[in-house]
């Protein structure tokens, strides 16, 4: 009875679902408490058995092969066919599979299937021999990683990061510092990270160079450039080189935020110090502000009093033309009040501030007023130009 059954060829397609059904069917397959005798097959030694799952999952032809990790091509249905709401269904983006190159030889993934122990030994052999290559990077390699259990999360080895899409559209940068996000989460079991692209990236703007090599300095782990156009050609120390000054800029950055928190914690702790202090001793607070000095000194807060509005009109009289020859005139008539007999006041002088005059002047003036009401009352005028009564 032979231990396997002779596969047949599958299709390249029909190869990537199988493989994308792997975990999902293995878990199925785990509980089915069957009632079997002792395999012959397990019997074997477990260096044996490896060698065996190695020859019926890996490729001999290729190192390593290219499993893409894509969005699923969703059939498009015009909104115009359907005008009743029933009709529309919304569909979210779903996460597929499928080989850079099919294998040439079939890969024998339904030994997956026999029994829990077969999975967990065979699973970590056929990861380890497949490069996922995140092909779609807008939200899709999440989607790929929530179908997997955290065993097969972990069986993964290399993932390579398709760099050239984060060119087309600015969006893309979100996404690309998403995807390496997603990718940090398996650092502790992944051997390397491929970035996959165009040289030179140094070509680019500053912006998107840094948008590119500051998500990858955050993985730690082992990190290799990979040409698009000639795969022969090494640029693996100029790489590593924009690595390297970028984790620079990163860690310059880090100190310098940790300074400022720094300070500005030590800050906060003698403002708290200082209000605690003024709490209990609320004199010792009052004292201070009043000590406070005031900025500029006391000529600048004897400028920053605001006049009354009497001293803004006396100025505006004083800027007029001609005023000066008006009082002039004024002294020279020495006009006299017929009532009081007072003569008009002198223009204020230069030296007095028009505050100090205006107050004066308007007691002179309320004087004047008084004098006035007084003569009216006391005075008996008589009319020198009435005629003599008939």
């Amino acid at each position: 009875m032979p231990l396997f059954n002779k596969p047949t060829r599958p299709s390249p397609a029909g190869q990537a679902d199988n493989f994308n059904q792997i975990d999902l069917i293995s878990k199925n397959s785990t509980n089915r408490g069957l009632a079997v005798g002792p395999s012959r097959l397990l019997s074997l030694p477990k260096e044996l058995r490896l060698e065996i799952w190695q020859y019926v999952l890996k490729d001999a032809t290729r190192d390593k092969l290219v499993l893409r990790v894509h969005r699923r091509n969703q059939p498009f249905v015009s909104g115009k066919r359907f005008c009743n709401s029933l009709y529309k269904t919304s569909q979210g983006p779903e996460a597929a599979t499928s080989f850079e190159q099919s294998p040439r030889s079939p890969l024998g993934v339904g030994l997956l299937r026999t029994n829990h122990v077969i999975y967990c030994e065979a699973l970590p052999i056929l990861y380890g021999s497949v490069i996922f290559c995140i092909w779609d990077i807008e939200g899709i390699f999440p989607l790929f990683l929530e179908r997997l259990s955290p065993f097969a999360q972990s069986s993964i080895r290399v993932i390579r990061l398709f760099v050239n899409q984060v060119f087309d559209r600015t969006s893309s940068i979100f996404y690309w510092a998403l995807t390496c996000a997603q990718v940090a989460r398996l650092a502790e079991t992944l051997h390397i990270v491929e970035v996959q692209g165009t040289w030179p990236i140094a070509a680019h703007s500053k912006f998107i160079r840094r948008a590119i090599l500051n998500p990858l300095v955050k993985l730690r782990v082992p990190k290799k450039f990979v040409n698009t156009v000639d795969s022969e050609m090494n640029y693996e120390d100029d790489f590593q080189r924009l690595l390297g000054n970028a984790a620079q800029e990163l860690e310059a950055k880090a100190d310098l935020r940790r300074a400022l928190t720094t300070a500005d914690m030590l800050e906060r702790q003698e403002r708290e110090n200082i209000d605690f202090l003024d709490g209990k001793h609320p004199l010792r607070k009052r004292q201070k502000m009043q000590e406070l000095p005031t900025r500029g000194g006391p000529s600048s807060a004897q400028q920053h009093v605001i006049p009354s509005d009497e001293g803004v009109i006396a100025r505006d009289l004083a800027a007029i033309p001609g005023i000066d020859h008006f009082w002039q005139e004024l002294l020279e008539w020495d006009m006299v009040s017929a009532r009081s007999g007072s003569p008009t006041p002198p223009p204020p002088p230069n030296d007095i501030d028009d505050d100090i005059w205006l107050d004066n002047a308007s007691t002179i003036a309320g004087e004047q007023q008084y004098k006035s009401s007084e003569d009216k009352d006391v005075d008996d005028w008589e009319l020198v130009d009435k005629p003599s009564p008939l």
